[in-house]
């Protein structure tokens, strides 16, 4: 809580001082706030830690095909002079297995970290315009927004509000709009099977690969800065967060002995 009650005092520091005209109060009156849990910055940096953990396997993974590139280039060489009886052939065939399970141990945990960034993005992404979205409409209007698909709320959330909006066929909402497809398709992954060499193909196919998740994780400041430009307000801090910042406080300033609150 040290960064979160650092981050109230420079809050409280930039509200007007109730003792100027710029804030008129009648009545005696209290400065309060509440903290509030930010569900789309948490998504945000889990993203951001998934995309991280993918590039480290974008490394390991590159050097364990080329190690098995190698070993099955000597193994080619034994196949031609020994028979399949021999120490020496089986023991090439051995370390070749060896070295395909670490190949794809790395390959089937960046896929884990891939999946996981292209679904906390959606997350961030969904999270942040209902937030919007609940400060624009209410009541019915609210509950019929919500049942859009995500690519719908982002396209005509700004039309509502009459303002531009996004283009489908420009970024960042292209790109956007890819993240969400390869999200869905994994969501709704029918189960099939592929030749063991052909893998890491299949798996780009998926979207599963290090240049899907760059995309995806990328294109959230890229959504979140132009919607913001658009309703003329700043952008979260979580967005430029270094670490994990998934806590912003709201202020109220409440006249004693009413209900009314003025921010």
């Amino acid at each position: 809580m040290g960064t979160a009650w650092a981050l109230a005092n420079t809050r409280l520091s930039e509200l007007p001082d109730i003792n100027t005209t710029e804030v008129e109060v009648e009545e005696p009156s209290e400065l309060g706030f509440k903290t509030v849990f930010e569900a789309d910055g948490l998504f945000y940096h889990a993203a951001r830690r998934s995309y991280a953990s993918a590039e480290q396997h974008e490394d390991v993974k590159r050097v364990a095909w080329r190690d098995v590139t190698r070993a099955k280039h000597g193994f080619e060489e034994l196949e031609r002079r020994y028979e399949q009886s021999t120490a020496g052939y089986r023991e090439a065939l051995h370390e070749i297995e060896s070295l395909e399970t670490r190949f794809f141990n790395a390959v089937g945990r960046q896929a884990s970290d891939v999946a996981a960034t292209h679904i906390f993005s959606c997350s961030c992404l969904e999270a942040h315009i209902i937030v919007l979205a609940g400060g624009a409409l209410s009541g019915k209007e609210f509950d019929e927004f919500d049942k859009l698909t995500l690519r719908a709320k982002w396209l005509f959330l700004p039309r509502i509000c009459r303002l531009p909006g996004f283009s489908m066929g420009e970024e960042p909402f292209q790109s956007f709009a890819r993240t969400v497809d390869r999200r869905n398709k994994l969501i709704h992954h029918k189960k099939t099977s592929a030749n063991a060499m052909l893998i890491p193909e299949y798996l780009t196919n998926l979207g599963l690969d290090l240049s899907a998740a760059t995309s995806s994780v990328e294109v959230i400041p890229q959504m979140v800065t132009g919607l913001a430009d658009q309703f003329s307000i700043e952008t979260p801090e979580w967005l430029d967060a270094s670490e994990g910042l998934y806590f912003g406080f709201e202020f109220s300033l409440h006249k004693l002995g009413s209900q009314n609150t003025a921010r």
